[in-house]
C-alpha cells in the first residue's frame, strides 16, 4: 500500500514547494528552479548511497521511501532561508545586478 502511492506524493510535494517557493520570493523562477534542482540530485545520490549500502547491509524497505521527505523537508527549509536573504540583501542593495 505504501509504494503505490509514493510517485504521486512525490511529485505532488515537488509541485506544492516549487509553487510556495515562488509566491514567498516574489514571482522569481530561478531560485526556485536551482533549489529544486539540487534537491532533486541529492535526492539521486542519495537513492545510489542506499543501493550501494544495500550491496553490504539489510536496510528496512521504508528506508527508501522515507529518503524523499527528509531531503525535501531540510533542502526546502534551508533553500527559502538562503533565497530569502539573498532578497533581502538585494533590497538593501547589497547586490550587483548586472546590466545588459
Amino acid at each position: 500500500m505504501v509504494t503505490s502511492d509514493v510517485n504521486i506524493i512525490d511529485k505532488t510535494t515537488a509541485v506544492l514547494v516549487f509553487a510556495t517557493m515562488i509566491a514567498m520570493l516574489g514571482g522569481t523562477l530561478i531560485g526556485p528552479v536551482m533549489s529544486l534542482t539540487i534537491l532533486g540530485l541529492t535526492y539521486l545520490s542519495s537513492l545510489g548511497l542506499l543501493y550501494n549500502w544495500a550491496i553490504h547491509f539489510k536496510l528496512y524497505y521504508l528506508t527508501v521511501y522515507m529518503i524523499a521527505p527528509i531531503i525535501f523537508g531540510i533542502g526546502v527549509d534551508y533553500s527559502m532561508l538562503m533565497l530569502s536573504r539573498y532578497l533581502e540583501e538585494r533590497v538593501k542593495g547589497g547586490v550587483v545586478r548586472m546590466r545588459h
